[in-house]
């Protein structure tokens, strides 16, 4: 897997390795042992999934302790526009936006 930092501490975009032949694909999407060798100690408790019709805008939100939650994102079909804003910016409006 494949670790990529952003400008956003602890915001990384995890390019996992995809193992493909004639019968379809296998995808490991989180490993424990992986990410602590890249320094990133997390634990997942819980994994959701939702689908979305065609032209439907998801958002995720910040939660500070002690309800925080690590969040994993994972984009099966169709685009995905990341845009994340620093917490500790003076202006609410600057946002910035990455792709991985």
């Amino acid at each position: 897997m494949n670790v990529v930092a952003t400008r956003f501490k602890d915001l990384f975009i995890l390019e996992p390795k995809v193992f493909g032949d004639s019968r379809g694909y296998f995808v490991e999407s989180y490993n424990k042992e992986t990410l602590l060798k890249k320094g990133i100690d997390i634990t997942f408790v819980q994994d959701n999934q939702s689908s979305s019709a065609k032209g439907v805008l998801r958002g995720l939100h910040f939660q500070r302790a002690p309800h925080a939650q690590t969040k994993l994102v994972r984009v099966l079909s169709g685009v995905c526009t990341r845009r994340c804003r620093g917490s500790k910016e003076k202006r609410t409006d600057v946002w910035t936006a990455f792709f991985g």
